[in-house]
């Protein structure tokens, strides 16, 4: 038996009607969201969810954000409700001739997301993206030996309690914050200080869209204090190794804004052999999570730090898996892969970390290009061993003659070859200019007569795309 609510105008949250599940007996409310959606399901998708979710995710994907993403977190939770109470949608929606009326505003409401903030559900307020955020800034906290919310709440208070900060005054901030993290990190314990920059690493991110950080400064100090954070021992602490990780890694997932890009690299080089398994079960476990979650963006960041995982740990076997799973969506993660195998003389690899991941996407095209390029670079490197008189035994009968190149120019591809191997990209004009403390001018006449010379190949105005063409043989 149901019991129906009337009214002349409803919210979304007003009820439409009580019923009695067939499954437990319980009465069951149906608000008139879940009336809406049932309409549109019936109407304009012939009662099938995975046509309109998919519909409304790509709509999502265009201009509509997150209220459609609130709307498909309450499509998706009324769809398990009417499964577990066995609920039928023509019992539901059984009285037609009223439910004529709401037909129009159930399209405008759903399919056009036309939802004001107080009209919003909890399902629509609470979504997946909201609770995984929360629980990425501060939701591990409670299981620190010292919980940084002691130092959070500290660390806020350096911050002004309105207002905005421009990007000339950002440098004052920058010097508020790391006079605040000195002061305490002198005189704390190691589980203070984890507890200090790891309220920091939060209390940055919660208030970064307060300060225009146009010169960097916050960003930079961001990335100091990560890299500390990182280094520190915390097999010292007494907490869990799967509890440091899984709280760093959803962070890094969820800290939108690149502070950590840099730095991500060494973190995962400084892993240890012990704990890669670990490392990766909880990033394959978030990539999963956040897929089925429909949270594209993070599960790629999650994919990503896989890829970079297995390239700074050299676990070569992953290589080929984890390029069919990272198809042509992003670029770097694939090249980086291929370089690194490159690099280690793993010449089939290196290619075939391109053929397996080309396919329909976004960057398709420059992989292929890439994958093309490699390809000839291999062909000719292989020409030039075939060219050699007794190639057969050249490597182990005959001395390596090194390419003719300047002391100067060989110090710029030993640091651009040992800067490839670290941070398993190529090194910016500016990182160059920084080591050989030179000015802009010298470094990219020495890049533009080191690509003359046949030694290096890029792409011009793509930074970080210089590849070495030389082999290790060659450099040493």
């Amino acid at each position: 038996m149901a019991q129906k609510i009337l009214s002349e105008t409803h919210d979304g949250n007003d009820l439409y009607r009580k019923m009695i599940s067939p499954k437990s007996q319980k009465l069951v409310k149906i608000t008139y969201w879940d009336c809406w959606i049932l309409l549109v399901l019936t109407n304009d998708f012939a009662g099938n969810w995975e046509s309109m979710i998919d519909y409304l995710k790509k709509k999502k994907g265009l201009d509509y954000g997150r209220a459609l993403e609130g709307i498909l977190n309450h499509i998706r939770f009324l769809h398990k409700k009417l499964d577990d109470t066995g609920l039928k949608i023509d019992d539901i929606l059984a009285d037609t001739d009223s439910l004529k009326r709401q037909m129009k505003k159930a399209r405008r409401k759903i399919l056009d997301a036309d939802v004001m903030d107080k009209e919003k559900s909890d399902l629509m307020i609470n979504t997946p993206h909201k609770i995984c955020e929360k629980r990425a800034m501060r939701g591990h906290w409670n299981k620190f030996p010292v919980n940084p919310e002691t130092y959070a709440s500290l660390l806020e208070g350096c911050y002004k309690i309105s207002g905005f900060y421009k990007e000339d005054q950002s440098f004052g901030l920058e010097n508020k914050l790391s006079s605040f993290i000195e002061r305490y990190e002198r005189k704390t314990s190691i589980s203070d200080r984890f507890a200090l920059y790891r309220a920091f690493l939060t209390v940055v991110l919660e208030k970064i869209g307060m300060v225009d950080d146009s010169y960097g400064v916050i960003g930079d100090l961001y990335e100091d204090i990560f890299e500390k954070y990182f280094s520190l021992d915390h097999s010292k602490l007494a907490m869990p190794s799967q509890i440091f990780f899984l709280d760093l890694i959803e962070l890094l997932i969820w800290e939108a804004y690149g502070f950590t890009y840099q730095k991500q690299p060494s973190f995962f080089a400084s892993i240890t052999s012990q704990q890669v398994p670990l490392v990766e079960s909880i990033l394959q476990q978030q990539w999963n999570e956040l897929n089925q979650l429909d949270l594209e963006y993070q599960a790629e960041e999650a994919l990503t730090m896989l890829g970079i995982l297995y390239v700074q740990q050299q676990q070569f076997d992953e290589f080929i898996p984890c390029a069919k799973l990272m198809g042509t969506r992003h670029w770097k993660r694939i090249t980086t892969m291929s370089e690194m195998a490159e690099q280690h003389h793993k010449y089939d690899l290196a290619l075939a970390v391109y053929e397996n991941c080309l396919g329909p996407g976004e960057h398709e095209k420059f992989l292929r290009d890439k994958y093309n390029k490699l390809q000839s670079k291999l062909q000719l490197r292989r020409k030039k061993i075939a060219d050699k008189p007794d190639s057969k035994n050249a490597a182990s009968e005959k001395p390596h003659i090194k390419p003719k190149y300047t002391e100067k120019q060989g110090q710029y591809l030993a640091f651009i070859n040992h800067y490839r191997k670290i941070h398993g990209q190529s090194p910016a004009e500016a990182d160059m200019q920084q080591y050989f403390k030179t000015t802009p001018s010298s470094v990219h006449q020495m890049i533009l007569k080191l690509e003359k010379l046949g030694f290096i190949t890029r792409i011009p105005s793509q930074p970080r795309s210089i590849e070495i063409l030389l082999s290790q043989e060659e450099l040493s």
